[in-house]
């Protein structure tokens, strides 16, 4: 690389920075990392979030030693937890740790502005930025401004919340203001409800439209401090955000000198990416703008941010840390590592019989035994949850258990018990009031109803729980329920309603910048698609979900969508290429013990291996799959199997019992009101009864 070239192709790039600034038509988007260099000195995330895990392993043995084998950055299972959201990271130990949230508000309290923050203030003062975005916590811009004699309020506004940015009326910010997307560690409200957002993976409309707002309109973007890591926020807005702004985007990187292209979420922006000395560019901007006024006299570096979360790990007791390591490792699904730690978090919470806590160990180790496929093992740990929770007379945990006792029922096919405590669950959620619990178990009993085939039954419980989630106001979860519709019109082959009802649930999930649920929905309109034959516009967004999916890592997604990819290179006779993706979905789908999943993919492999002529194979991964479907108690996939088995054991010449299995298969169908497949394995069976005769 010519380092001397690169620096003047940089200082060319600086010019034009400098223009865009000078013309009053540049706006500022800032994160961590303006925040580190001293006298600031506060942490980047994966800094922080190293602190919190080692600080949470503490002194106990065997606890640290997990903690030295397992979750520092470079193992494979530390990677997956640095890989995580930070915000993310923080919701988990919000929601189970009394504390923390105080605690790590108090952390971004600390540090003085550094030179960055001093030039921003400088810039604004003077009249040449307007519009601050920034993901920080932290309250050094505000006080750099304050330091150059800005009264905020007066000089300067900030905005952080939801209402203030719901109600903002863009026309009429008539002083400079600075947009905390994230929240701010003076309104701790603030900083609560931006983790339960990126935990649910959504981005407010409130939120959403700020972003928009800030790329609108405006000449240039300078995006520095800024690692583009929030996948499950603000990169999906970015990326679907239609401007002509110019990005400016600094890259920090004290050994590399580089010019590259824009990469996501700005790849569809004009502008280029540096990769430099940050610090260099602060020091030529200052030069110019604030003439060289930038340095702070105090230049010590310290860790006194450190100070919060070390008291916090202080008063953890050994059966809450076990809890939160294991509850990280559920959340990034090494349920395998995180179920012996659960184990010894109860062991220790036993023994000091706090039934909250330990009905909540217990909730997750009962998730974790149902993923298994240990059901029973996963309805006694309910049971013992249902059993403390009466003891604390807490109605809206047993509503809850109920609700989880009757999914686990319904995921193994006891309908019977299922529908009966749902039933118990309605009554109980109507009684205290629950209005968003009785809408969630309404779109529960509405899938319970769908996969009996009772259709009907399944759309009054969905637009029943629509109706409640309306007066709500709960967006996301009309979208789902929306999504729920249109799979039962897609069932009963009313495509073109079908289709129109996932294109309204994904303009919700679009809205909501909620990507899992986009890709889920991109997954079934290719199946519409496919169904129609228009393969070209199938595959494209089966290619779309499976992007968004391998971003953020959601491997039931990435199976499921590898599946249906199978499947189109199956029904164009590329059996080998078919073979391959239906394998891969299959490891996948056996990692994370998606059995339903497992099934089905063995089920289209044994099609394949069917159209080869190997019947021996074929017979056996039919079976396979069908002892699967019987033990889920799935009824359409079970009839779907016993359809190709007939196929199978007449093309054996076994026409005796392919009438028998014809005949099971029609009988399933009809019975779940799936006509078109019920007429054709009639029609099959027709056939075959008429051969029979002919012998």
């Amino acid at each position: 690389m010519n380092t001397n070239s690169n620096w003047v192709d940089i200082t060319q790039w600086m010019d034009s920075l400098v223009d865009f600034i000078k013309s009053k038509d540049l706006v500022l988007f800032v994160g961590a990392g303006i925040s580190k260099n001293p006298p600031s000195n506060l942490p980047l995330a994966n800094e922080l979030r190293s602190f919190i895990l080692e600080k949470i392993s503490g002194k106990n043995k065997e606890i640290r030693e997990f903690y030295e084998e397992n979750l520092k950055e470079e193992h494979e299972v530390g990677k997956k937890i640095f890989d995580y959201p930070l915000e993310g990271f923080f919701q988990i130990l919000f929601h189970n740790s009394e504390n923390f949230l105080k605690s790590l508000t108090k952390t971004f309290k600390y540090g003085n502005p550094n030179a960055n923050h001093y030039l921003i203030a400088k810039l604004v003062k003077k009249g040449y930025i307007a519009r601050v975005l920034t993901t920080n916590f932290d309250l050094l811009l505000e006080r750099a401004l304050e330091k150059e004699e800005m009264k905020r309020d007066v000089n300067f506004k900030v905005l952080y919340s939801e209402k203030q940015f719901l109600d903002l009326d863009f026309e009429k910010l008539d002083i400079p203001t600075i947009f905390k997307i994230h929240g701010t560690a003076d309104v701790e409200y603030s900083i609560r409800f931006t983790l339960d957002l990126v935990a649910s993976r959504v981005l407010s409309e409130a939120r959403a439209k700020i972003l928009r707002y800030f790329f609108k309109d405006v000449g240039g973007v300078l995006v520095l401090g800024y690692n583009a890591g929030d996948e499950f926020d603000i990169n999906l807005v970015i990326q679907t955000t239609a401007s002509e702004s110019v990005i400016f985007f600094v890259n920090h990187n004290k050994e590399q000198l580089e010019i590259s292209q824009l990469s996501r979420p700005f790849k569809n922006f004009r502008g280029i990416k540096v990769t430099c000395d940050t610090d260099r560019i602060i020091e030529h901007l200052g030069t110019v703008f604030a003439e060289g006024e930038l340095k702070p006299k105090d230049r010590e570096t310290s860790n006194a941010w450190r100070i919060p979360i070390h008291k916090w790990s202080e008063t953890l007791d050994s059966g809450t840390r076990f809890y939160l390591i294991a509850r990280i490792l559920r959340e990034i699904l090494e349920l395998d590592k995180a179920l012996p730690l659960f184990k010894r978090s109860l062991q220790h919470l036993a023994r000091t019989h706090n039934l909250r806590s330990m009905s909540i160990v217990l909730e997750n180790l009962a998730f974790i035994e149902q993923t298994k496929s240990n059901y029973g093992q996963a309805e006694k740990l309910l049971d013992e949850c249902l059993a403390n929770y009466n003891k604390l007379g807490d109605q809206n945990a047993i509503a809850n258990v109920i609700h989880e006792k009757a999914t686990l029922k319904q995921f193994q096919g006891n309908y019977g018990e299922s529908l009966n405590l749902y039933n118990q669950c309605i009554v109980l959620r109507r009684s205290i009031e629950d209005w968003t619990g009785l809408a969630q178990t309404l779109n529960q009993l509405g899938s319970l109803q769908s996969a009996q085939g009772n259709y009907e039954e399944a759309l009054r419980l969905f637009y029943r729980s629509v109706e409640i989630k309306r007066e709500l106001g709960d967006p996301k979860g009309i979208a789902k329920t929306l999504h729920n519709i249109a799979s039962i019109r897609q069932i009963q082959g009313y495509l073109d309603e079908a289709n129109k009802l996932y294109n309204q649930s994904k303009q919700i999930f679009e809205r909501l910048c909620d990507p899992e649920a986009i890709a889920n929905t991109l997954h079934h309109l290719g199946i519409i698609q496919q169904l129609k034959r228009n393969y070209p516009a199938a595959i494209k967004l089966y290619y779309q979900a499976l992007h968004i999916d391998k971003k953020l890592g959601n491997h039931r997604g990435i199976a499921r969508t590898l599946h249906q990819l199978g499947s189109m290179r199956q029904s164009k006779g590329d059996y080998d290429e078919a073979i391959r993706l239906f394998n891969q979905s299959l490891n996948i789908k056996q990692q994370v013990g998606d059995l339903e999943g497992i099934a089905k993919t063995i089920n289209n492999i044994a099609v394949i291996r069917q159209f080869q002529g190997d019947y021996h194979e074929a017979r056996r991964l039919y079976n396979q799959s069908l002892e699967i479907k019987r033990k889920l108690n799935d009824l359409e996939g079970i009839a779907s199997t016993y359809w190709g088995l007939g196929h199978l054991s007449e093309l054996q010449g076994k026409i005796e019992e392919a009438i028998e299995y014809y005949g099971r298969a029609s009988e399933i169908f009809e019975k779940l009101e799936i006509m078109p497949q019920a007429q054709l394995a009639i029609l099959d069976l027709q056939k075959a009864i008429k051969k029979m005769s002919k012998y």
